[in-house]
C-alpha cells in the first residue's frame, strides 16, 4: 500500500491515507515521500473530494462480499466512492506497461530489488514496487520515468498512452490469488514452496496457483525459471545462468536470486557490464539481514525470514560469512497460527541449525480472525492457537531437535531483552527472526553496556 502511494504521488497525484496505530518501515517511508497519513480508522477521513480508495485485501474481500469492521470502508461504500483492492488498483498501472512479474514462496522482495536497481542503471523508464524498504532508494518503490514521458500519462487512474514505454518489475503475491491480477511480459518464478495454508489447503492447490499465473503470460512469454511445472508450449523458458555476482550480502539463496534478475535483465536486453555494476551497488533490503551494526562487539542483525526454508537461508548466510554457529543467538517470532501449525515440524528443524534458540509469542495478523473463531473448534486447538500456547510448543519441538542446544520461551520483548543480556557475550551475533515486531529486541540491545556483558 504504502509503494503504491509513492508511485501515485510520484506521477503528481495527491494521496493520502489511514494505517493501525502499530510502527512500522512503512511510517518513515510515507514521511519521507510528504505522504499525509492517519493513526487508526475514522469515516471522518472519508471526504467528498476523494476520486478512489484503495483497500488493503485485509479490510476487504471481494469474493466472499465480506467487508470487516473498518469505519473507513464502511464510508466508502455509503457514499459510492470508487473502491479498489490493493492488487487491483496496481493491477491497472502494471498491465499497461511492459512487466516484469516476479514471484514464488521465497526471494520476491530481494530480486524485484535488484531487478529495479538494474532497470535503473540501464536508463530505461522504470518503475518498481516491492514488499519492503530498498536501503539504495530508502522507499519500497522506484519511479525513474523520464519526465516529458511522465507527463504524457498523467491522466485519472493512468492512461494507456506512452505506458509500453515504461518497464514495470513488480513483486507479485500469491496469497489468495492476488497474482491473478497481473498479465505480465515476462515473469520469474523463483520457487514453489508451500505456504499460506490459511488460504490453500493443500500444496497442489498452492502449486496449480502458480501455474495459473504464469499462464497469464503476454507476448514475448518469457519465463525465467528453474523449476519444473505445467506450462503451454507457447512460453519460452529461459534458465538462469548459475554464476558468482559481486552482492554485498553473503548466501547461496542471493546468489541465486541474483541469477533470476540477471537473467531477466538479459532478456531484455540490457548489458552485461550495467547488470554487474547494478548488483554491485545493490544494498539490500530492509529486513533482509539487514545488519543493524556491531555494538560492542556484539553483532545485531534482523530477517524477515518467517517460513522454514527462510529460517535455514538466514543459517546459511551465517556460515557464508564463516560466522561461529556457537556464538549465534537467534529471536525467533512465527508469523500466523495457520502457518505455525502447518509447517511446525520444518520449523522446529530450521531453528535447530541454531545453537541458541530464544523464541517469542506468535504475531498474529488480522487475516486470521475467522481463522481463530471457525476453524478452531476445541479448547485444545483454541490453547495452542494461543500466541504464547503455540510459541511454548514450538519452543520444546525446538529443544528436542536442538539437542544439546538451548531453546526457550519467553512471553515478552522485555523478557527476551532481560534474557539475552545475562547470557550473550562479547562476539556473540544476535539475530531477530521473522515478520512481527522482533526487530525492536535489537533497538534496545544497542543500549546495552559492555560492563554488564560477560567477558
Amino acid at each position: 500500500m504504502c509503494a503504491y502511494a509513492h508511485i501515485c504521488k510520484a506521477f503528481g497525484y495527491a494521496v493520502s491515507g489511514s494505517d493501525t496505530h502499530e510502527k512500522f518501515f512503512t511510517d518513515e517511508v510515507l514521511k519521507r515521500q510528504h505522504i499525509v497519513f492517519f493513526e487508526g480508522f475514522k469515516k471522518s477521513h472519508i471526504t467528498k473530494d476523494i476520486d478512489l480508495i484503495v483497500v488493503s485485501q485485509a479490510y476487504f474481500r471481494r469474493d466472499r462480499g465480506f467487508v470487516a469492521e473498518n469505519p473507513e470502508v464502511k464510508e466508502a461504500l455509503q457514499k459510492n466512492i470508487p473502491l479498489l483492492l490493493y492488487p487491483e488498483a496496481v493491477a491497472k498501472l502494471f498491465n499497461k506497461c511492459t512487466g516484469i512479474a516476479v514471484c514464488g514462496s521465497h526471494g520476491k522482495t530481494s530480486t524485484t530489488s535488484m531487478l529495479g536497481e538494474i532497470l535503473k542503471k540501464s536508463g530505461m523508464n522504470t518503475i518498481a514496487l516491492i514488499g519492503s524498504e530498498v536501503l539504495n532508494w530508502k522507499s519500497n518503490a522506484l519511479v525513474s520515468i523520464q519526465p516529458d514521458l511522465k507527463k504524457s500519462i498523467h491522466d485519472p487512474i493512468f492512461s494507456d498512452a506512452q505506458l509500453e514505454k515504461v518497464f514495470f518489475a513488480i513483486e507479485a503475491d500469491e496469497y489468495r490469488e492476488a497474482f491473478l491480477q497481473y498479465f505480465p511480459k515476462i515473469t520469474v518464478l523463483l520457487n514453489i514452496d508451500y505456504d499460506h495454508p490459511d488460504y490453500y489447503k493443500t500444496k497442489e492447490s498452492y502449486t496449480r496457483a502458480f501455474e495459473k499465473f504464469v499462464a497469464q503470460l503476454q507476448q514475448p512469454q518469457l519465463l525465467i525459471t528453474t523449476q519444473r511445472i505445467k506450462i503451454s508450449p507457447q512460453i519460452k523458458i529461459i534458465q538462469p545462468t548459475p554464476y558468482a555476482q559481486p552482492l554485498s550480502i553473503p548466501g547461496d539463496h542471493y546468489q541465486n536470486n541474483a541469477a533470476h534478475a540477471a537473467a531477466a535483465a538479459d532478456a531484455i536486453g540490457i548489458p552485461k557490464e550495467i547488470i554487474i555494476s547494478a548488483l554491485k551497488a545493490w544494498r539490500g533490503v530492509k529486513r533482509r539481514f539487514e545488519i543493524y551494526g556491531t555494538y560492542k562487539g556484539i553483532t545485531l542483525v534482523d530477517d524477515y525470514a518467517h517460513h522454514p526454508t527462510e529460517v535455514a537461508s538466514v543459517a546459511n548466510s551465517l556460515r557464508s560469512r564463516g560466522v561461529d554457529t556457537q556464538k549465534t543467538w537467534i529471536v525467533f517470532q512465527s508469523h500466523t497460527y495457520t502457518r505455525t501449525l502447518e509447517l511446525f515440524d520444518d520449523f522446529a528443524k530450521a531453528l535447530s541449525l541454531f545453537n541458541h534458540v530464544v523464541i517469542l509469542k506468535t504475531y498474529s495478523s488480522a487475516r486470521e480472525q475467522t481463522f481463530l473463531k471457525n476453524v478452531l473448534k476445541s479448547e485444545k486447538k483454541k490453547k495452542q492457537a494461543d500466541g504464547s500456547g503455540l510459541a511454548e510448543v514450538l519452543t520444546n519441538a525446538a529443544r528436542k531437535a536442538c539437542s544439546e542446544k538451548t531453546a526457550v520461551f519467553v512471553s515478552t520483548h522485555a523478557q527476551a531483552e532481560s534474557y539475552l543480556k545475562k547470557h550473550i557475550q562479547k562476539g556473540n551475533w544476535v539475530l531477530t527472526v521473522g515478520a512481527g515486531d522482533g526487530w525492536k529486541i535489537l533497538e534496545k540491545l544497542k543500549n546495552f553496556k559492555i560492563a554488564k556483558l560477560k567477558n
